[in-house]
């Protein structure tokens, strides 16, 4: 497993595009308000 150290943009399948940045944890989560 790597880890994430920026937020990064991500293709969905339903061809949307969002964010995911790590959290406090470390573990990645969609930020709907973040810029990439």
């Amino acid at each position: 497993m790597a880890k994430a150290k920026a937020c990064r943009r991500v293709r969905m399948k339903k061809g949307g595009t969002r964010c995911m940045c790590p959290n406090r944890k470390g573990q990645m989560r969609f930020a709907k308000k973040s810029r990439c």
